[in-house]
């Protein structure tokens, strides 16, 4: 069995159901990524603990405090390591608009 270094590696499917998955603003658990066919080794680097007042859990309850793994960090990463260029938005959800677009682009041409 091959070991998944980096996100180059997953398959294109993999690639364009996490990028699909992933918003401006979600804070969501390892096992999300797991479940989209992401190993967790992967993915698990980039789990922080976010301090904040206006976070809500599973349940809907207000926390202070969140652990999990930033949806926009991770379509950072993913453009990153298939070599595109970054975001030149400021704002959060047209990061994610253009990261998606150039992740799709780049998975068409390789693809065909």
């Amino acid at each position: 069995m091959s070991v998944t270094k980096s996100w180059k590696d997953l398959p294109p499917k993999v690639l364009l159901e996490t990028t699909d998955f992933c918003d401006a603003y979600s804070i969501v658990g390892v096992e999300a990524f797991v479940e989209l066919g992401v190993p967790a080794e992967l993915v698990a680097p980039y789990e922080s603990t976010h301090v904040g007042k206006r976070f809500t859990d599973a349940e809907d309850d207000a926390v202070t405090e969140i652990r999990g793994v930033n949806c926009l960090t991770i379509l950072h990463a993913i453009n990153h390591d298939l070599g595109l260029p970054g975001s030149c938005f400021l704002g959060r959800q047209r990061q994610v608009h253009q990261m998606k677009a150039q992740i799709a682009a780049f998975l068409m041409r390789t693809m065909s």
